[in-house]
């Protein structure tokens, strides 16, 4: 298995130290979608997050960059996996209960159920594989993801 990396991937240190230590090759360079290929089979992709907070982020104030990429990802066959590191967060469901820190200062903030709704809405319309885990066992996770 070789891994692609995108090139504008940031602080994942932490994913490809785990691919060095179970001795699978990476090589970065700029993905079409998404954030890791396996380039033995180019049509699973991942698309990691640090958490949901970046999620929020993605679905709210870059919603039409977010949207284009999931509509490029869906028109081009691939299938489209975020994975979010939260480690409390197992399943789509459990965003629900997600606590949004920014609603300390902004009311109007969006809250768990709400991002729920907007994840949920984006499977519907794109395919989009919503997967949680956590920052220690993301590289794991990756590779799991890839092989499958």
């Amino acid at each position: 298995m070789i891994i692609q990396v995108d090139s504008r991937e940031q602080k994942f240190d932490h994913v490809t130290n785990y691919f060095d230590s179970q001795g699978i090759k990476w090589v970065k360079s700029k993905c079409v979608v998404g954030d890791y290929v396996n380039l033995e089979n180019p049509m699973v992709v991942i698309d990691r997050k640090k958490d949901l907070q970046e999620v929020a982020g993605n679905v709210c104030q870059q919603h039409e960059r977010f949207v284009r990429e999931l509509e490029l990802a869906k028109d081009l066959g691939y299938k489209m996996i975020v994975l979010v590191e939260e480690p409390n967060i197992k399943r789509l469901v459990d965003v629900c209960g997600w606590y949004n820190w920014r609603k300390k200062k902004n009311p109007k903030a969006l809250s768990g159920k709400q991002l729920y709704k907007i994840m949920s809405t984006m499977t519907e319309r794109y395919g989009v594989s919503w997967q949680f885990t956590t920052k220690q066992n993301c590289g794991k996770r990756i590779l799991e993801l890839l092989g499958e």
